[in-house]
C-alpha cells in the first residue's frame, strides 16, 4: 500500500512539472537589427518567469558587453505577466555581429537562448531620417568641410593665411554647439589674436551661423573663421575635428518625421522622444600648404617687415625747423595685411637726434592703417637733405616694392638755450629768459609724451616692505594699550585724589600758577610791590605748605638763593616805609618765576624735535643726456640697491629701455616704481603710456566707482597700510582710557570710526598682498612668447601664445621652466621669460 502511495505520488509530480516546462516561454531580441559601429545594442531576454540568474555571457568576436548596464522590468498586461532583461552591448567592428545562445536559468531548468544576428555598418552610414525619398546617412544629414578662401601654390613665412571650418547640419537634428573646433597639421604657426571680438576662443573670430540649399536639403551652416602665420618654410596639411550634441529621432518619430505633426513636441510625452548623442564631426583636411622663406630684403632699402599691399606716406609735421626745438617725421601705411609682423626701422640723421619711431595701429574692415612718428631734434643750422627707402613684400607677386622719399628742410639757429628734457615722442623746453618785463612769457611748449629723468637717486625703500614701517608698529602695538593702561590707572588715582585735600589745594596752585607768571612779566614796577605782597606771597606760603599769613621774611627763611632771600627781605622792610619802593632787576623777575614754577611742583613738557632729513643727489643723468642709453642703464644699476630699490633709479632704468624700444621691460620697471612710489604721478603717467603701447589696459583711471576705489586704495603700499592698521588700533586703545572724559555716544562714535578705518585699511592691504605685489605676478619679457604643453622645446606642442608686456600669473616652477596663466590661457615656459614685477615681498 505504501509503495502505491509513493508511485502515485511520483507521478503527480512529474506531470506538474512537464505542464511547468510546457507553460515556461522565452523570447530574445537585439534591437536594432542595424546598427553603427560605437553604437549600442539592446540584447534583450522576456520569460514569462522570472530568471533565476544569466549563468554564462559567451565572447564576441566584434562587440562587448556592457555588463555594468544590466537592467530588469516587469509588465503585466490582461493578467499575464512578462518579465525582461536589457544587456547593452558595443560593436567594435563592422560587419555581421553574431551573438551566440546564451544559457540562463529560470528556477530548476536551464534554458538556451537562440543565436541571433546584427549588421554593423560604418560609423556615419546609419540611417538618420527616413522620408518618401528615402533614408539619409548620419553622415549625410551631417558634415563638415575646410578649405582655405584664397587658392594659391604657396604662401611666405609670415603672411596671414585665412581658414574656414563649416560645419553643416539638416534642422531636424538639433545640432547644438559645446565646443570650438579642434585644429591639427599646424605645426609652427601663431594664430591670429581674437580675443577682443571672442572672448571665448582667442584663435577664432565670432561664429557665424546661416543656411544653405545642398541638393535640395535645407542645411543649418556654422561657420567658423581663423587665420594664422607661418613662423618657418616647409609644408602644412591643416585639419580639424568637432563634437557636437544632436537628436536621433527613435524610429517611431521617424515615421512621422514629415507628418503634419513633425514639429509637434506633444507625441514625446509618449516615450517618442529624441535621444540626445554626441557625434565627432571631421572637417577633413585641406590641400597641402606650401611656406616659402622671404627672399632677403634691398640692400639699400629700410625693411618694414610687413607682408601685403601697402602704400607709403613720408612727410614733416613742418615746412622747416629750429636748433632744439622737435621736429615729427611722420611714416603712414595704408593697405591690406597683418600688422603683427611690423619691424620699426631705426633711422639715422647727420645733424640730428633721432628717438625711436612710436606705433598707432587703426583699421576699418579689412583695410589697416599703420603710422610711424619719430621725434628729431636739430643740432646744426643749415639745409638738410636726406633720402629714404621703405620696403614692404608683396605675396601677390612674390616681390619687394618700395619707395624712395627725398627729404629736405631747413633749419634755423635759436637763440635761446636748448636744454631740454627728451623722449620719443615728447619734448619739454624751457622758458626764454625776457630781458624786458613787458614783453609776454612764452608757454613752455609740451608734445604729446613727456620723458625726463629724475636728477637724483632719490629715497630707497626696504624690502621686505615691512621693513619700513615695522619700528612705528611696534611702537603703535605696544604703545596703544601702554597709553590705555596708564589712562585707566590715572583716571582711577584721580578718583581716589578727588577727595585728598592736597590733591585739591596743587590744583588750585595749578591753575592759578600761568595767570601769575603773566602778570609777573608784565608788571610795571610802581605796582610789583603790590604784586608781591597780594598774590605772590600768598601763593608762595601755599606752595611752601606755610601759613596763609606768612610774611616775606618767613618765606625767605626757607630759600638758598641769597640775592632772591634779600630781595624778599628789603620788599618785607620796605613794607614799612610809606613811599619806599625796592627796584626789581630782569634777574630778580626770572629768578622769582622760576621759584614760583618750581614750588608749584608742576613739570613743563618740551616740544618734540623735528626729524628732517634731506637726500643729496648725483648726476646720473649724463650718459642719459648723450643718447648713450645702454652705458645709461649699467650706471642706474650699479646704483641700485635689490635689498632697497630706490623708485627714481627703476624709473630712469624704465625710461632707457623705453627709449631702447623694449616696452616690455620699460613696463616692468615702470611697475616697480609705481609700486614702490605709488603717490608719484611722474612714474603713473608714463607707465600709462607704455600700456597704450602694449594695448593694454591702464591703471589709475576713476571712470567708474570700483575704478574709483581701487584708486583710492592704491595710493598707498601695504607695509604702508599696516602702519595705518596700527595706528587705528593705537587711537581705539586712546578711546578706550579716555572714555571716562567723555559722554559714552561720543566715544561709541569714535570707536566705531576707528574701528571701521583698521577694517577698511587691512582689507586694502590684503587685497594688495594678492595683486601685483605677489611674488607669484610677472610680465612677458620680450616679443611673443609660446606657451608650450610640456616644460621641454622638443617635446608637446605650443598651446597658445601671449604677446610682449602681458601680464603673468605663476602656478608651479619645474628646473628653468616655469608654468604660467596668461589670459586665462596656462602653459610652460621658460624661466627667462618672466620677468617678476614686485620679487620682493611685504613681510
Amino acid at each position: 500500500m505504501n509503495q502505491l502511495k509513493r508511485f502515485f505520488y511520483f507521478l503527480t509530480l512529474a506531470a506538474v512539472m512537464t505542464l511547468a516546462a510546457a507553460d515556461l516561454e522565452i523570447q530574445i531580441s537585439a534591437t536594432p537589427e542595424t546598427v553603427a559601429v560605437g553604437e549600442m545594442v539592446s540584447y534583450t531576454i522576456t520569460a514569462n518567469q522570472p530568471l533565476t540568474r544569466i549563468k554564462a555571457l559567451p565572447d564576441l568576436e566584434r562587440a562587448q558587453w556592457q555588463t555594468n548596464f544590466i537592467s530588469q522590468s516587469q509588465q503585466n498586461i490582461n493578467g499575464v505577466e512578462s518579465f525582461s532583461y536589457t544587456i547593452p552591448i558595443i560593436p567594435r567592428q563592422e560587419g555581421i555581429l553574431k551573438i551566440p545562445a546564451v544559457e540562463v536559468q529560470i528556477k530548476n531548468q536551464t534554458v538556451k537562448t537562440k543565436p541571433v544576428e546584427i549588421k554593423v555598418i560604418p560609423q556615419g552610414e546609419q540611417p538618420a531620417l527616413t522620408n518618401s525619398d528615402g533614408s539619409l546617412t548620419l553622415n549625410e544629414a551631417l558634415f563638415g568641410r575646410i578649405r582655405l578662401p584664397e587658392k594659391r601654390e604657396f604662401y611666405y613665412v609670415g603672411e596671414e593665411i585665412p581658414l574656414s571650418l563649416e560645419l553643416f547640419s539638416l534642422p531636424q537634428l538639433r545640432m547644438k554647439l559645446t565646443e570650438y573646433p579642434k585644429i591639427y597639421g599646424l605645426d609652427n604657426v601663431i594664430f591670429h589674436d581674437y580675443s577682443q571680438d571672442n572672448q571665448e576662443n582667442r584663435k577664432f573670430a565670432p561664429i557665424r551661423q546661416d543656411q544653405t540649399i545642398l541638393q535640395d536639403r535645407r542645411y543649418y551652416k556654422a561657420i567658423f573663421t581663423t587665420a594664422f602665420r607661418a613662423t618657418a618654410p616647409g609644408e602644412l596639411t591643416p585639419g580639424g575635428d568637432i563634437n557636437v550634441r544632436i537628436q536621433l529621432p527613435s524610429q517611431s518619430r521617424q515615421s512621422r518625421q514629415y507628418s503634419p505633426f513633425s514639429d509637434d513636441d506633444f507625441f514625446d510625452f509618449f516615450g517618442m522622444s529624441s535621444r540626445g548623442t554626441m557625434r565627432k564631426v571631421s572637417f577633413g583636411s585641406a590641400p597641402k600648404i606650401e611656406i616659402r622663406a622671404l627672399p632677403p630684403a634691398p640692400a639699400d632699402a629700410l625693411d618694414l617687415g610687413l607682408l601685403g599691399s601697402w602704400e607709403q606716406e613720408l612727410k614733416f609735421d613742418q615746412l622747416s625747423g629750429t636748433v632744439g626745438e622737435p621736429l615729427t617725421l611722420r611714416l603712414t601705411l595704408r593697405g591690406t595685411g597683418s600688422t603683427e609682423t611690423l619691424t620699426i626701422p631705426k633711422l639715422t640723421w647727420p645733424g640730428f637726434r633721432v628717438y625711436p619711431g612710436e606705433v598707432k595701429k587703426e583699421s576699418a574692415g579689412i583695410t589697416r592703417q599703420i603710422t610711424i612718428q619719430y621725434a628729431l631734434i636739430p643740432l646744426e643750422p643749415g639745409l638738410r637733405q636726406k633720402s629714404l627707402k621703405f620696403a614692404t613684400f608683396n605675396p601677390a607677386v612674390g616681390k619687394y616694392a618700395t619707395r624712395e622719399f627725398p627729404l629736405e628742410i631747413k633749419i634755423a639757429p635759436n637763440e635761446r638755450p636748448t636744454q631740454a628734457a627728451v623722449s620719443n615722442n615728447q619734448v619739454y623746453l624751457p622758458k626764454p629768459n625776457l630781458s624786458s618785463p613787458s614783453q609776454e612769457s612764452e608757454q613752455p611748449y609740451i608734445r604729446e609724451e613727456l620723458f625726463y629723468q629724475k636728477p637724483n637717486s632719490g629715497k630707497s625703500v626696504k624690502l621686505p616692505l615691512i621693513r619700513n614701517q615695522q619700528i612705528f608698529i611696534l611702537f603703535c602695538l605696544i604703545g596703544g594699550p601702554a597709553i590705555w593702561l596708564l589712562l585707566e590707572l590715572g583716571h582711577r588715582r584721580g578718583k581716589r585724589a578727588a577727595q585728598d585735600p592736597e590733591y585739591q589745594r596743587h590744583r588750585k596752585l595749578k591753575r592759578q600758577l600761568p595767570q601769575l607768571l603773566k602778570k609777573l612779566q608784565s608788571c610795571p614796577s610802581a605796582e610789583l610791590e603790590q604784586l608781591l605782597r597780594d598774590e605772590i606771597m600768598p601763593f608762595l606760603a601755599e606752595a611752601m605748605q606755610l601759613p596763609p599769613s606768612a610774611t616775606a621774611d618767613e618765606i625767605a627763611e626757607h630759600l638758598e638763593d641769597v640775592e632772591l632771600k634779600q630781595f624778599l627781605l628789603d620788599q618785607e622792610f620796605s613794607s614799612f616805609r610809606p613811599g619806599a619802593t625796592t627796584y626789581a632787576s630782569p634777574q630778580i623777575i626770572a629768578k622769582v618765576s622760576k621759584l614760583l614754577k618750581r614750588v608749584s611742583t608742576i613739570l613743563l613738557l618740551g616740544a618734540f624735535p623735528l626729524l628732517l632729513h634731506g637726500a643729496t643727489g648725483s648726476d646720473f643723468n649724463a650718459a642719459f643726456d648723450r643718447g648713450e642709453f645702454k652705458s645709461a642703464i649699467e650706471s642706474y644699476q650699479k646704483e641700485l640697491d635689490l635689498s632697497a630699490p630706490s623708485p627714481a633709479l627703476l624709473y630712469n632704468i624704465g625710461s632707457c629701455y623705453y627709449q631702447l624700444h623694449n616696452l616690455p621691460l620699460a613696463r616692468c620697471y615702470f611697475l616697480q616704481a609705481h609700486l614702490l612710489a605709488p603717490r608719484d604721478t611722474e612714474t603713473l603717467e608714463n607707465l600709462n603710456l607704455v600700456n597704450r603701447k602694449l594695448a593694454l589696459p591702464e591703471i589709475g583711471q576713476v571712470n567708474t566707482p570700483s575704478k574709483m576705489l581701487l584708486w583710492c586704495r592704491d595710493q598707498f603700499r601695504p607695509d604702508q597700510y599696516w602702519a595705518i592698521a596700527a595706528a587705528a588700533f593705537a587711537l581705539i586703545c586712546l578711546g578706550l582710557g579716555v572714555r571716562h572724559f567723555f559722554t559714552a555716544p561720543t566715544v561709541l562714535t569714535y570707536e566705531i570710526i576707528s574701528t571701521l578705518v583698521l577694517l577698511l585699511v587691512i582689507t586694502a592691504a590684503i587685497t594688495q598682498t594678492y595683486g601685483l605685489y605677489n611674488p607669484k605676478y610677472g610680465i612677458v619679457n620680450g616679443e611673443s612668447l609660446e606657451l608650450r604643453t610640456l616644460p621641454s622645446q622638443v617635446s608637446g606642442r605650443v598651446e597658445s601664445s601671449a604677446s610682449g608686456g602681458s601680464d603673468v600669473t605663476i602656478i608651479e616652477q619645474r628646473g628653468d621652466w616655469l608654468r604660467v596663466k596668461v589670459n586665462g590661457r596656462d602653459g610652460w615656459v621658460p624661466v627667462d621669460r618672466v620677468k617678476i614685477i614686485f620679487p620682493g615681498s611685504i613681510f
